[in-house]
C-alpha cells in the first residue's frame, strides 16, 4: 500500500504525464491553432504539477502554497480540455479532475 505521501505524488506525476500528452497532442493534430489555450494551459499545468510533486517530497514549508497552486490550475485545465472532444482532452480532463481531488484531501491532511 502506498503511502499518503507516495500516493499523492503518483497522482500529480500522472496528471503532469497526461498534460504533457494533450498538449502535444493538441500540437501535432490538424486544428493546433484552434487549440491554442488548451495547450497553453496543458504546459502551465504539467509544470505546476512537476514543480508541486517536487515540493510535497522535500517536504518544502510552501508545500500547502504549491499545492493550493496546483489545484487551482488542474481545476482551470480540466475546465479548458471539457471543452473538446479529442480523447486526449478527456484523459488530461479526468486526470486533472483526480488531481485537484487529491491536492484538496492532501491539504487538509497535512495543514
Amino acid at each position: 500500500m502506498l503511502s499518503t505521501k507516495e500516493a499523492i505524488l503518483k497522482v500529480i506525476n500522472d496528471c503532469a504525464n497526461a498534460c504533457e500528452h494533450c498538449y502535444i497532442s493538441c500540437l501535432r493534430g490538424e486544428d493546433a491553432r484552434h487549440m491554442a489555450d488548451c495547450i497553453i494551459t496543458d504546459r502551465e499545468c504539467a509544470d505546476i504539477c512537476r514543480l508541486t510533486a517536487q515540493f510535497v517530497a522535500t517536504d518544502s514549508r510552501f508545500a500547502d502554497k504549491v499545492l493550493q497552486l496546483c489545484k487551482d490550475m488542474c481545476l482551470q485545465c480540466e475546465e479548458i480540455c471539457r471543452q473538446h472532444a479529442h480523447e486526449h482532452c478527456q484523459q488530461c480532463a479526468d486526470a486533472c479532475h483526480q488531481c485537484h481531488l487529491a491536492c484538496e484531501e492532501y491539504m487538509k491532511i497535512t495543514v
